[in-house]
């Protein structure tokens, strides 16, 4: 496979986002955000593994279960936070901050997949990428609600 392969270009987003989300688990002091990210990190392995075997043969290493579990974190951390009418600045505390970059990762991820569609089998990754940007950017915002900090509002 060439180095500019269309997949291996999916798989290296998966990969970028796998470290971004590392990267905001080192400047994180909150345990239970940690262990959430621990487990999605461990489902972006997955999906790097099923990406480079997609062409042979789909590999169910992402299940619609691990989108469901995604929906109901981003359901919990949700309810304790105002809903959104505007744009938020991506900004905050480091570790929120850090987590509103890694959302832009993953959706970076998440278009370079959608792009790979009609190798077919990656409807659930498509999907478990959509969904953990949504989760990364509720959980910077409670993040930064937990510190006194609120959303900061986009004004153009």
């Amino acid at each position: 496979m060439r180095k500019d392969d269309p997949r291996l270009e999916g798989v290296g987003a998966v990969e970028e986002a796998n470290a971004a989300v590392g990267v905001v688990r080192a400047f994180l002091a909150d345990a239970w955000v940690g262990e959430i990210l621990e487990s999605v990190q461990n489902h972006l392995f997955a999906l790097s593994h099923a990406l480079l075997g997609a062409s042979v043969e789909p590999k169910p290493l992402i299940r619609a279960e691990d989108v469901h579990q995604l929906e109901a974190w981003i359901d919990a951390v949700a309810q304790e936070l105002f809903p959104l009418q505007n744009f938020v600045i991506p900004t905050g505390v480091p570790a929120a901050a850090l987590l509103h970059w890694a959302r832009t990762v993953v959706r970076r991820a998440e278009r370079r997949v959608v792009a790979l569609r009609e190798d077919g089998g990656l409807e659930v990754a498509m999907k478990y990428l959509n969904r953990l940007s949504d989760l990364l950017f509720v959980l910077a915002r409670k993040l930064n609600h937990e510190q006194g900090i609120g959303d900061i509002i986009a004004s153009f």
